[in-house]
């Protein structure tokens, strides 16, 4: 238990230059305003328009990424400095940024522990792993040959990007209420999903 304390209050110090910046994009990722989703999937969309207009390939992505990463993590906490001072920083915005961090956090143990699960399954099942994982490859092989890469790639990160407000709104929660059978159902902030008879 101390060593989780430890690594969540490493991550929160790590994140502390870019709290303002996480705080914004929280919000943009759980559809505060109802038009941030619009926002969001435009956002990404232009992207994706942007890179099949240039036609550019793989590596030149990958270089252009990593220049913009790179020019971006060197500037923005000098850049921050001037547009955000400290003594604006208010109680209310330093729980919402230590209930992020507390995602991020947990997201970061969800896949540590998938990561222990697959390598604990190699050992110990290894041929039930040989047919999974064999499975898995083969089939998205075969969505890879049929779909355009750009596409798909486009598909992935727009759910990606879109699922926390998805789950945030409720909007996860009500499919799976349909699924199951209840039919009527509201959507809320926060998840909430009421059934109605």
């Amino acid at each position: 238990m101390d060593n989780q304390k430890k690594e969540y209050n490493r991550l929160k110090h790590n994140m502390e230059n870019w709290r303002e910046l996480i705080l914004l994009l929280n919000s943009f990722l759980k559809w505060e305003q109802k038009y941030y989703a619009g926002v969001v999937a435009g956002v990404i969309s232009f992207v994706f328009l942007l890179i099949w207009y240039l036609d550019l390939s793989f590596v030149t992505c990958v270089g252009l990424a990593g220049l913009v990463v790179t020019l971006f993590d060197y500037f923005y906490p000098k850049i921050s400095k001037m547009l955000f001072k400290s003594e604006n920083w208010r109680g209310t915005q330093e729980k919402q940024f230590e209930e992020v961090v507390q995602d991020i956090f947990n997201a970061k143990n969800r896949v540590s522990a998938l990561y222990h699960f697959v390598f604990d399954a190699k050992s110990e099942k290894s041929t039930l792993f040989i047919l999974a994982s064999s499975t898995v490859c083969v089939i998205l092989a075969w969505i890879g040959s049929t779909m355009n890469n750009l596409l798909l790639l486009y598909l992935v990160s727009l759910v990606s990007a879109l699922y926390p407000g998805l789950l945030h709104n409720g909007y996860l929660k009500c499919v799976t209420g349909l699924i199951e059978g209840r039919f009527n159902c509201k959507l809320g902030g926060g998840g909430d999903v009421k059934k109605e008879n």
